[in-house]
Parts: structure tokens; sequence; C-alpha cells
């Protein structure tokens, strides 16, 4: 089996499982942002320059590996926002006193470079005939992690569980070099448990 799993995100990472071995990769586009551009904005044409870059740097990849499926975590949508608890010091004298923020909505941009990175990975495995499935972060996190989401009240809960993907990762011996590698190694490992349900789940990821 010679799989390949993507968590797309400004710094994607890629996860392969090539028969007994499993590896972690990540992409960072060399392509410089344009002077001037402001948080949130979108230059479309550099996104098509960094789109071009992703590519060229994922098919060859694809075909020197032999990948013959890929799992890709499924995107967000652009309106999910969370509560995030925010600690009040100034109170532990009568009690750490907690109220909560909404938070969220990603920019224009990052939803923007995203989506047309999720497109062309699509769309590259549809020229090179390999099988795509997509699903969501709670999927793959119950398959690798044993849970999907950070226990209550946890300040940063995104923080958390790519720090228990990392975790994992060392427990089952592969190396990664930052979270989105971590995390796309959970995402493959759960592609394998789809087209292989004997390797389904936690357990098979301590073989």
């Amino acid at each position: 089996m010679r799989i390949a799993g993507l968590d797309i995100a400004t710094n994607t990472g890629v996860g392969l499982i090539l028969g007994e071995e499993v590896r972690a990769l990540s992409f960072r586009p060399k392509e410089k942002r344009p002077f001037g551009l402001g948080p949130g904005e979108v230059d479309f044409a550099y996104e098509g320059r960094l789109a071009r870059e992703f590519r060229d740097w994922l098919r060859p990849l694809l075909v020197a590996e032999a990948i013959e499926a890929v799992g890709i975590e499924k995107p967000l949508p652009p309106n999910v926002t969370y509560r995030k608890p925010i600690v009040d010091r100034n109170t532990e004298w009568a009690g750490t006193a907690i109220r909560y923020e909404e938070k969220g909505g990603t920019t224009m941009a990052t939803i923007f470079r995203i989506y047309s990175f999720v497109g062309e990975a699509c769309e590259l495995c549809a020229r090179l005939n390999i099988p795509v499935h997509v699903f969501s972060q709670d999927a793959w996190r119950k398959s690798f992690l044993g849970f999907s989401k950070a226990p209550k009240g946890t300040t940063d809960g995104s923080a958390w569980l790519k720090a228990q993907a990392k975790a994992q990762c060392g427990r089952i011996g592969v190396a990664v070099k930052n979270a989105d590698a971590a995390d796309a190694v959970g995402v493959v490992w759960h592609l394998r448990g789809l087209v292989d349900p004997l390797k389904q789940g936690l357990f098979a990821a301590a073989e």
C-alpha cells in the first residue's frame, strides 16, 4: 500500500505510508509575498503563482512514490467561529474568573489559499487517476488519537490537539518537523483504515 495524506494550509503537511515505511513532509511556498499586500488581502496573481508552485511540488512526489490513494482533510467553511476562554488572573483572590470571547472568522486570503490548493490536489489526482478521499478533522483525529476534541476548558484547543498529534507521531516513531506534518500523518492513518479496514484506528498506529 502506497498512500498519502494532505493537511492543506498555509504550511501544508504531507503524510506518506509506503508499505511499512511512514514518512512526514511539509510544503511552504518560496514565492515572496508582494510588497504592500495587507493582512487578509488577496492578490490573485500571487495566489496563482503559489498554486502553481504547490502543484509543481506535489506532482513529482505522487508520481515518484507511486501513490495509489490520497486523503485530504476537509477544509473548514470560512464562517467558523469558536468561544475562546479568557482567564482573568487579577481575580484569583476570589477564584479565577473565566469569560469567553468569540474568535475565528478566517481571512479571505487564507480561505482562498486553502481551497485553491485543495482544488489543485484534487485535479492533479484526477489527472493521474489517483482516488481521493476527503474527510473531516474529527474523523482522522478519532482514528489517530482516539478523540477529536480538547478537554473542556482548554485555553487553546487547536494547539492542544496539534501537540497531541506530534506526541502520537513520536510514539509510533515518525519524525515530524512541525504540527502540520504531524496532522498529515493522522490524515494518512485514517485513510489507511478506509482502504484497508484491518488497519483501522488508534491501535493500528501502535503496531
